[in-house]
């Protein structure tokens, strides 16, 4: 891939991050001033094979190179121009590009994931739906939105089974929180505390966790989480 000019591994770049459209990988490289045909040198190299208005690289770890290999702003400028180009029916996907495009909160693109975590939500796609809102509460400069869209990105990645993803998010959240612990945050650290829902070594320090953040404002819920973790402790000799 060095080996190739310019020209060729930017929009070889452009190919990796839009996918396999030759026209929309057209539209975003003319977006990046970029020409489309750039691409008959890496033809002729056997990395990608043009053909039928589509683009395909030989081999997926080729695609990989070609994008860890570019430096930060040219990946960033690739994405805003695959955003750019993405036709405005496919909201989700711009949205996406534009959240790879910068790296520092933006409020109206925190806007455009938290409905594209919404139109996940709606179709079943919980991991989708919880990785939206996650990037969603990392974009958000207002910390009482973010702290809500980490909450909604823990339920939804319970929602999904994966309880340990949850707690990560919980406790980012907690990290800072403008404010004392919400309803939802201690019902779902209980529900996730739940014996059989974690990895067991896990379990009790969750109780612990969860019985310190209701402490501030339903301290009948904390004694409830710590008699749980101290109980469940005992009957599992920890």
């Amino acid at each position: 891939v060095s080996r190739l000019s310019t020209g060729c591994r930017a929009a070889l770049l452009v190919a990796a991050v839009c996918g396999t459209d030759l026209r929309l990988v057209a539209d975003a490289c003319a977006a990046l001033g970029t020409d489309v045909r750039e691409l008959g040198e890496a033809e002729d190299r056997d990395l990608v094979a043009v053909a039928d208005g589509r683009v395909e690289f030989r081999h997926p770890l080729l695609r990989a190179a070609v994008y860890s290999r570019a430096s930060t702003r040219e990946r960033q400028a690739a994405h805003r121009a695959a955003a750019n180009a993405t036709p405005a029916a496919n909201a989700d996907r711009r949205a996406w590009h534009l959240a790879e495009a910068t790296w520092q909160p933006d409020a109206a693109i925190a806007d455009r994931l938290a409905r594209t975590g919404e139109r996940a939500l709606s179709r079943a796609a919980f991991s989708a739906a919880a990785a939206a809102f996650e990037r969603s509460a990392q974009l958000e400069p207002d910390t009482g939105r973010r702290d809500a869209r980490l909450l909604r990105a823990a339920d939804v990645a319970w929602a999904a089974g994966d309880g340990e993803r949850a707690l990560v998010l919980l406790d980012r959240r907690s990290v800072g929180a403008a404010t004392t612990p919400s309803t939802g945050e201690i019902e779902l650290r209980a529900s996730i505390a739940a014996p059989n829902s974690i990895s067991p070594p896990r379990v009790s320090s969750v109780f612990a966790l969860c019985a310190a953040r209701c402490s501030a404002v339903r301290p009948s819920a904390a004694r409830a989480a710590a008699c749980a973790g101290v109980t469940l402790s005992i009957s599992r000799g920890r």
